[in-house]
C-alpha cells in the first residue's frame, strides 16, 4: 500500500489515507481536489521540476501534500491532470507553483507573516504554527480558502473565511482594504470563537475557461461558422427515432473535425428532401439545428472509412418536414454552431453544484433578452454521461423604457440527485 498525507490548513489534523500500490502520482492527486497552490514530497524529499508525475508508486512510498489556498476571484487548476503523461513542470504551473517572495518573521513567535506589512502575501504558511496575536495590534488574518461570490439583488456579494488565530481574541474595526466594514452598505462580519458550531462553508472553484465571456445573438457572430464539412455523396441520410442519421465517407471535405468533438456538440445542417405539396412534387433543400449525441467509424465491405452522425434535439425546419417527405442522398452539410455558443466548459473537479454568473445590459428604449443555461454530467473523457443533461431558459425585459437597465444575478443548479465533473455552455436560444 501507499500512504499519503494531506495538509488543507496550517495546524489542523492531517488527512491520511491509502491507495494501492501502482497507483500514479497523478491520479493521486487529482482526487484530493487540490486548490492552486501545493508542494509535494515523495518520502520525505520535494520533489524536483522534472520528475514524472506519472510514475507508478511503490509499496511503501508515503506522499506528502501541502495545500495551500490564495485569495481573490482568481484562476484555479487551469488543466485538468489527464494524461497521465504530463511531468511535474507541468503541475507546477498547474499549481501555481512560482517562486513568491516569503515574509521574514521569526517562527518563534508564532505570528503570522501576514501581520507584517511589508510581507502580506495572504498564503497558508507551512511549517509554522498556527497564527497568534500578543497584545493589541492590526492583523492581517490568514485565508483559509478561495474567495466565493454571487450577486444578490443586483449587487455583487463577496464571501471570505480567515483565520485569526487559535485563542479568544477582542476584535474590532474590521476593515475591507482601508474602509470600515461597517461603512460598506449591506456588508457584515461574524466572527467565530472555539468552540463555536460554523456550519457550511461553500467552497467554489472557477471554471478557468468561463470569464466575462460574451453570449452573442442569433445573428451576431462574425465568425459563424467556425467549421463547416459538405458532401454532395452522403451514403446514406434519415431520421430515425427523432435523430437524424447520416453516413458519410470519413475523409470526405471536413467531417474528421465533426467526428473529433466531444459531445453533446451543437452544429446546424442542410439535407435536400422530396415530398408531395397539393399534388405537386417539391424537391429543395431544408435546414435544420441539433447537437451531435455521438459518432462513429467503421469500414465498409469496400475497405473504406465511414463515419455515421446522430444529431438530437432537433430544431428549425426539419422539424415540419411532411410524413411523406423522402431524404434525398444528394446533399448533407455540417456547421458548427460554437460562435453562438460559449462552452461547452468543464468543471476542474468533482462538484455537486454549478452557479453561473450572469451579466445583462438593455437599451434605455426597449430591450428583451433571453438566454439558455445547458450543463450535463461527463466521463474521463469528458463525453455527456447519457441521462444526465439539465436546461435552463432565462428572460429579461427592461420595462423602464427611459434608461439602460442593468441584471446582474446569479444562478444556482443541484444536479438532480448527482455530483461530477460537470460540463455546461450558454447560449441565445432560438
Amino acid at each position: 500500500m501507499v500512504r499519503y498525507e494531506l495538509q488543507r490548513l496550517p495546524g489542523a489534523p492531517l488527512q491520511r489515507g491509502t491507495v494501492d500500490a501502482g497507483t500514479t502520482l497523478v491520479s493521486l492527486l487529482d482526487s484530493l481536489q487540490l486548490h492552486r497552490d501545493v508542494i509535494v514530497k515523495l518520502n520525505g524529499r520535494a520533489l524536483p521540476d522534472d520528475y514524472d508525475i506519472s510514475r507508478p508508486l511503490r509499496s511503501g512510498d508515503v506522499v506528502a501534500v501541502f495545500d495551500q489556498p490564495e485569495g481573490g476571484v482568481g484562476k484555479l487548476i487551469t488543466t485538468i491532470l489527464r494524461p497521465v503523461t504530463k511531468i511535474l513542470s507541468g503541475a507546477l504551473k498547474v499549481f501555481g507553483l512560482s517562486n513568491k517572495p516569503s515574509a521574514s518573521v521569526s517562527v518563534a513567535t508564532g505570528e503570522s507573516p501576514n501581520n507584517d506589512l511589508t510581507g502580506q502575501t495572504n498564503r497558508a504558511r507551512l511549517y509554522k504554527g498556527r497564527p497568534n496575536i500578543y497584545g493589541q495590534c492590526r492583523v492581517f488574518p490568514d485565508l483559509i480558502q478561495e474567495a466565493l461570490f454571487e450577486f444578490v439583488d443586483n449587487n455583487k456579494q463577496l464571501t471570505e473565511w480567515f483565520e485569526v488565530g487559535y485563542g479568544r481574541y477582542t476584535i474590532s474595526s474590521i476593515r475591507y482594504s482601508e474602509s470600515n466594514l461597517g461603512s460598506l452598505a449591506g456588508a457584515s462580519s461574524a466572527i467565530y470563537n472555539p468552540g463555536d458550531v460554523i456550519g457550511t462553508i461553500e467552497v467554489g472553484y472557477q471554471f478557468d475557461d468561463v470569464d466575462n465571456e460574451t453570449v452573442p445573438g442569433l445573428n451576431e457572430s462574425q465568425d459563424f461558422p467556425a467549421q463547416t464539412a459538405t458532401t454532395t455523396a452522403p451514403t446514406s441520410v434519415a431520421i430515425e427515432s427523432n435523430q437524424l442519421k447520416a453516413i458519410v465517407l470519413s475523409n470526405d471535405d471536413n467531417f474528421a473535425y465533426f467526428a473529433a468533438l466531444a459531445v453533446p456538440h451543437p452544429v446546424s445542417f442542410v439535407i435536400n428532401a422530396t415530398w408531395n405539396d397539393g399534388g405537386t412534387s417539391v424537391t429543395r433543400n431544408v435546414t435544420g439545428a441539433g447537437n451531435i449525441i455521438s459518432s462513429e467509424s467503421f469500414i465498409g465491405d469496400d475497405t473504406l472509412s465511414y463515419t455515421t452522425f446522430y444529431i438530437g434535439e432537433l430544431s428549425g425546419e426539419i422539424t415540419s418536414l411532411p410524413g411523406n417527405a423522402v431524404i434525398n442522398p444528394t446533399l448533407f452539410t455540417l456547421n458548427d454552431q460554437t460562435p453562438l455558443v460559449i462552452g461547452p466548459s468543464v468543471s476542474p473537479i468533482v462538484s455537486t453544484q454549478v452557479w453561473v454568473h450572469v451579466l445583462v445590459q438593455l437599451g434605455a428604449t426597449a430591450g428583451t433578452t433571453q438566454y439558455r443555461i445547458k450543463f450535463w454530467q461527463v466521463d474521463d473523457d469528458n463525453n455527456q454521461v447519457p441521462g444526465t443533461s439539465e436546461q435552463h431558459d432565462y428572460f429579461f425585459d427592461n420595462d423602464f423604457q427611459v434608461t439602460t437597465r442593468y441584471f446582474r444575478t446569479t444562478h444556482k443548479f443541484v444536479p438532480a440527485g448527482r455530483s461530477g465533473a460537470l460540463c455546461g455552455n450558454y447560449r441565445a436560444p432560438r
